[in-house]
C-alpha cells in the first residue's frame, strides 16, 4: 500500500483495530506488516503473508468483513473499512517465490 501523506497515524490505528478483531475472532491467519523507511515513494507498507504452498492462499473460514462486523457492529466495522480504504493512495499486489537453487545458504 503507498499512503497518502499524513496518513500513517489513520492507517497504524486501522490495522491495530483489525487484529485486535482478528485475534478475538480466533480468526487464525498468518501476516505481518513491513514498513519501507527509505524511498523516493513514501510511506509504503506490504501485507506479507507467507505461504508454503499455493492452496494456502484460500481465506480462512469466514470473511475479514464478518469478523469486522462481529466485533465492531456493522456501522463500527463500515467505518473502519472507509477509514482504512482512505488512508490508501495506491495499492498493487505481487506473489515472490524463494529460489533456494538461485541463492547462496549455508549448509547444515
Amino acid at each position: 500500500y503507498y499512503l497518502k501523506h499524513g496518513a500513517v497515524a489513520d492507517f497504524r490505528e486501522c490495522i491495530v483495530k483489525i487484529d485486535e478483531a482478528r485475534k478475538r475472532a480466533g480468526w487464525e491467519f498468518y501476516y505481518f506488516w513491513q514498513w519501507e523507511l527509505t524511498g523516493c515513494d513514501l510511506p509504503k507498507i506490504h501485507l506479507v503473508m507467507p505461504r508454503t504452498k499455493w492452496a494456502d492462499f484460500v481465506e480462512p473460514d469466514g470473511s475479514l468483513r464478518r469478523v469486522l462486523v462481529e466485533a465492531y457492529g456493522e456501522d463500527g466495522a463500515a467505518s473502519l473499512m472507509a477509514k482504512f480504504n482512505s488512508c490508501i493512495r495506491q495499492e498493487e499486489s505481487f506473489v515472490a517465490s524463494l529460489r533456494r537453487d538461485l541463492g547462496l545458504y549455508p549448509e547444515k
